[in-house]
């Protein structure tokens, strides 16, 4: 059950971020790296999320999601 939640976590951010790609007058792409980063670092090849990593690294969690909002 807590695989179905760590699936949905995912592509609720990944599609949120999707629909914001690009700035409001930049017309350069957002860059996504830190996402790359946390992701292959805090979700294993299964599909489980570290969440506690993810709380670890919130400082660039945050920085992500800030250059997204």
């Amino acid at each position: 059950m807590m695989k179905n939640y760590s699936i949905i976590f995912l592509v609720s951010v990944v599609l949120s971020s999707c629909f914001t790609s690009v700035p409001k007058g930049n017309k350069s792409p957002i860059n996504h790296s830190e996402w790359t980063t946390l992701v292959q670092k805090h979700v294993n090849k299964a599909g489980f999320v570290n969440y506690k990593g993810f709380i670890k690294d919130s400082v660039l969690l945050n920085k992500y999601l800030a250059k997204l909002s």
